[in-house]
């Protein structure tokens, strides 16, 4: 089997799944919460940050969440203490 081709599941799981990645998200715990995007295969950043009720996504775009893979993309920059949006 192709392990390139397993999807990852970095959000959290209720119930005991065995998972390494599980709650691996960067999303923000506060103010949103994580849905995993299936089919983006072993990469981390497969997930989106969707509002929490009471919260809005603040850009107008068609797009309401925060991507995963945007999300880690600045966080690494955040870590290696280079420009972030």
């Amino acid at each position: 089997m192709d392990m390139l081709q397993l999807d990852i599941n970095q959000c959290p799981d209720k119930y005991y799944v065995p998972n390494a990645f599980k709650d691996t998200h960067k999303c923000h715990r506060k103010n949103s919460y994580c849905v995993p995007i299936l089919g983006r295969g072993f990469e981390i950043g497969s997930y989106k940050c969707e509002c929490l009720q009471g919260y809005e996504y603040p850009f107008e775009d068609p797009i309401t969440y925060f991507d995963g893979q945007l999300v880690e993309a600045e966080f690494s920059n955040i870590v290696n203490d280079k420009p972030t949006r």
